[in-house]
C-alpha cells in the first residue's frame, strides 16, 4: 500500500453535538493545518494538552486525511513503529493554523510549545482553557481570520501572553488591521506579617490587552494606550505600535491619527535605525511614502543599509531622495517660468 506522507494522522472522539474534538496530531511538518472537518465531521474543540509533549487523552478512535476504521488503526501503527510519521506537539511545532470551526481550546493545549511562533484562529473561537499557551515563549504572531470590528476569543489568547505580540486580523485574505501588544510584566510584593501580597503590573501591555468591549477590541481604547505607553515601552515597540495603525486606520480618529504621525516624526532617526536593522520592507516603504523622515534620516539610512549590505532597504532611501530631487526641480522650473 502507498502512503501519502503528507496527509495528517488524528486521534479525535465525536461528541454528543455531532462535532468533533481532536486530542493528537501526527505527520511530518512542523507547520500545522488543523482541519475544519474530519469524517464529514466539523472539528470545534482542541482537546486538553492536544499539541503539548504530555499526553492526556481519553478514549479515542483514528483515522487519516484518507482513512478511518480498523484499517485506520493499523496502517496508523505502522506508520508511527517506522518513524515514519510522529506526533506533533512540544518543541517540534513552528505554525499553527486553527480554521474558523474551532470554538474551544482545552487546558495546556499548547503547553512548552517552546519553537511555536506563529498562531492562526478564527474568530468564532470562544473558549480558551487555562494555561493553554503556557511556556510558549517564541509566540509573537497571531493572526485572527476575521474583522477587528467583530468578536473573537482574541482576549482570553492574549490573557494568557505576557509578550509582545503582534496581531493581524485578515478579512478574505487581506489585511485590515495590526495591533501590537507590548510586554508587561507581574511581581508579589510582601505588605505585611500574614503572608499578604501586593500585585504589581509593569507595562502598558496590561492595560492594551483589556482594551475589549464584548469580545471586540476597543480601538478607541487602543489607541489612548499609546500616550502613557510612550513612557515606559521602547521606541522600537512604539514605532510599530503607530505605524501599524497608520498602515491600516481602520476606525482611526484624526485626534491619534496625528499623535502617531508626531511620534514617528519626533523619532525618525531612531526608527530609521530600527527599520533597516529590522530590514522591515512593510513599514519602511510606508513611512517614507508619507515622508515622516526628513532629507537628513533618510540619507542615513541609505549609508546605514548599504554599509549591512542590504540592496533592496538602499534602493527604497535612494528612490525617495531621487523623487524629492525630481520634484523640487519641477518646482524650480515652474518658478522662473513664472
Amino acid at each position: 500500500m502507498q502512503d501519502n506522507l503528507t496527509e495528517n494522522w488524528y486521534w479525535y472522539k465525536r461528541m454528543p453535538e455531532g462535532t468533533v474534538c481532536i486530542f493528537r496530531m501526527f505527520g511530518t511538518s512542523p507547520q500545522v493545518l488543523v482541519p475544519e472537518t474530519i469524517l464529514g465531521k466539523r472539528v470545534t474543540e482542541l482537546g486538553s494538552y492536544c499539541f503539548s509533549e504530555t499526553e492526556k487523552a481519553e478514549s479515542f478512535e483514528i483515522c487519516s486525511d484518507s482513512l478511518a476504521g480498523s484499517e485506520a488503526e493499523k496502517r496508523f501503527q505502522i506508520l508511527f513503529s517506522k518513524k515514519a510519521i510522529r506526533c506533533l506537539s512540544g518543541e517540534y511545532l513552528e505554525k499553527v493554523f486553527l480554521p474558523q470551526s474551532i470554538t474551544e481550546i482545552g487546558n495546556c493545549c499548547f503547553y512548552r510549545c517552546n519553537r511555536l511562533q506563529e498562531l492562526t484562529i478564527g474568530n468564532g473561537l470562544t473558549a480558551v482553557g487555562s494555561d493553554a499557551f503556557m511556556n510558549c515563549r517564541k509566540l509573537q504572531n497571531i493572526t485572527v481570520l476575521g474583522s477587528v470590528t467583530e468578536p473573537s476569543g482574541l482576549k482570553q489568547v492574549l490573557g494568557q501572553r505576557s509578550l509582545e505580540t503582534r496581531v493581524e486580523f485578515v478579512v478574505n485574505g487581506l489585511t485590515e488591521a495590526v495591533l501590537i501588544y507590548p510586554e508587561y510584566s507581574e511581581t508579589y510584593d510582601e505588605i505585611g506579617p500574614a503572608h499578604i501580597f501586593e500585585l504589581n503590573i509593569a507595562g502598558e501591555g496590561f492595560r492594551a490587552r483589556q482594551c475589549f468591549s464584548q469580545g471586540i477590541v476597543d480601538l478607541a481604547q487602543y489607541d489612548a494606550v499609546f500616550l502613557q505607553a510612550q513612557a515606559e515601552e521602547s521606541v522600537k515597540t512604539l514605532c510599530y505600535m503607530a505605524g501599524m495603525r497608520l498602515s491600516y486606520p481602520i476606525g482611526l480618529r484624526e485626534e491619534n491619527k496625528r499623535k502617531y504621525e508626531e511620534y514617528l516624526k519626533k523619532y525618525a532617526m531612531r526608527i530609521v535605525e530600527i527599520l533597516v536593522k529590522e530590514r522591515d520592507l512593510k513599514l519602511l516603504p510606508f513611512c517614507l511614502e508619507q515622508e515622516y523622515f526628513e532629507k537628513e534620516e533618510v540619507q542615513k539610512g541609505a549609508q546605514l543599509a548599504a554599509s549591512m549590505d542590504w540592496t533592496e532597504g538602499a534602493a527604497l532611501f535612494l528612490r525617495t531622495q531621487k523623487k524629492w530631487s525630481e520634484k523640487g526641480k519641477r518646482e524650480q522650473y515652474s518658478f522662473d517660468d513664472f
